[in-house]
């Protein structure tokens, strides 16, 4: 298996090593802001009337200041709330913006949608409420560099994480059993994270998963065929309640992970 690389400073992740599991240390240079390159946002959007708008302006301002092109990928499954149409008035609005719907909420069907529908081979995963430029931009220096995947890591600096301490015990217990059951060679698999599309396509056609491990499964599949993985730190604070209960996730969860592990 593929060790997972991890870049512990923070803000200045680029300009720090990052020390891989045998201790060899690569140092990933600065943005080649030369070279040729474009990117693809995806976010996945379910019930995010209230919200959806004004992450959509923030993106946008914030990547016209970037040094290449890039696309915004809205994945609407299922909302009841009025966010399609919404998302629908933002596509029509701005070129930048592509809007994809699913006609029933699926958070790893939203995210299939939306790398598959990606015009760029470097692609970015944010989801409404939570996202960083800083981690945009340092990720696509690694992608430059050699790494086919890079993972914002809530476990890798715990100190940045601001959520209540049940939320924290869940994450920490959640990816030691991946350690443990599913070999999993970093400290968190869900979230921000940025990768190659070329890298990802075998093991994105492998995923079995539909629902919130989605991502933890294209991780695990990458790592099994030995993609190079980074984690940088990244700082997050709860924006609202959860959308589903930990009792509520538990069943589909553990279906999930059966599948995982039987298929692995």
């Amino acid at each position: 298996m593929s060790d997972v690389a991890r870049i512990p400073q923070w803000p200045s992740a680029i300009a720090g090593p990052a020390r891989r599991r045998d201790t060899h240390v690569v140092v990933a240079p600065p943005l080649d802001a030369t070279a040729p390159i474009a990117i693809s946002i995806v976010i996945p959007v379910y019930n995010e009337n209230d919200l959806i708008e004004p992450v959509v302006a923030s993106l946008l301002r914030e990547t016209s200041l970037l040094p290449f092109d890039a696309e915004l990928i809205l994945c609407e499954n299922g909302s009841t709330d009025g966010t399609r149409e919404t998302l629908a008035r933002l596509a029509d609005r701005y070129p930048q913006v592509r809007l994809e719907t699913l006609d029933r909420a699926s958070y790893g069907n939203a995210l299939k949608t939306g790398i598959r529908s990606a015009s760029s081979d470097l692609v970015i995963i944010f989801n409404a409420d939570l996202w960083c430029m800083q981690f945009l931009n340092d990720s696509v220096a690694l992608l430059q560099n050699g790494y086919d995947m890079v993972i914002g890591s809530k476990r890798l600096n715990p100190e940045l994480d601001e959520r209540p301490a049940l939320r924290r015990f869940i994450t920490y217990a959640f990816n030691r059993f991946l350690k443990l059951a599913l070999g999993f060679e970093g400290t968190d698999t869900h979230g921000m994270k940025a990768f190659r599309k070329s890298a990802t396509d075998a093991p994105l056609q492998a995923c079995l998963t539909e629902r919130e491990v989605f991502d933890t499964e294209l991780v695990l599949r990458l790592q099994k065929a030995r993609g190079r993985i980074c984690e940088l730190p990244v700082a997050v604070a709860d924006q609202r309640p959860a959308r589903l209960s930990l009792l509520k996730r538990v069943p589909s969860t553990t279906v999930d992970l059966w599948k995982i592990w039987k298929s692995l």
